[in-house]
């Protein structure tokens, strides 16, 4: 199973375009890229601390939103080698982990990327994004690829 996110810089950076459709960024997604610009000390998404996150969630997106809304979530870190960015294209980032046969066993209504190193429930949410999935089921082994592309 393969999820795809798309980011797209808008005019407005509140902004990102995921597959066609305009999704706001979260307030806590703003502010990490803010602080990273600036070169204030963030927790990076990089192999050690980036996650993708899963859950069972619908609800609507909101921007003070810092986790995924499900009753149901689950986090899989990075797998070896990622984050990393795409040799193909300069501006996008490739996300990858997999989630193995006892996690997320439910039905994927939401996923979002986190800084949270091996904490399922901290750090910061880069992007949520509602979207059905499937229905991952025990003995299944499932590998999610987030592809992340600024464009001007």
């Amino acid at each position: 199973m393969i999820g795809l996110l798309y980011l797209e810089w808008l005019n407005n950076p509140y902004y990102i375009k995921i597959g066609g459709l305009i999704m706001p960024l979260p307030n806590a997604g703003i502010e990490i890229l803010v602080d990273t610009i600036l070169g204030n000390s963030v927790d990076v998404f990089d192999y050690n601390n980036a996650m993708i996150g899963v859950g069972n969630s619908s609800l609507v997106f909101s921007v003070g939103q810092t986790n995924l809304q499900g009753l149901q979530v689950f986090r899989a870190p990075m797998l070896e080698g990622y984050p990393k960015k795409d040799p193909l294209d300069s501006k996008a980032i490739i996300f990858k982990a997999k989630f193995n046969s006892d996690d997320a066993n439910f039905s994927w209504n939401e996923w979002g990327i986190f800084n949270s190193g091996p904490d399922t429930v901290g750090g910061t949410m880069l992007v949520r994004v509602i979207e059905s999935i499937g229905t991952k089921n025990s003995g299944a082994s499932w590998i999610f690829t987030a592809h992340v592309k600024f464009q001007n």
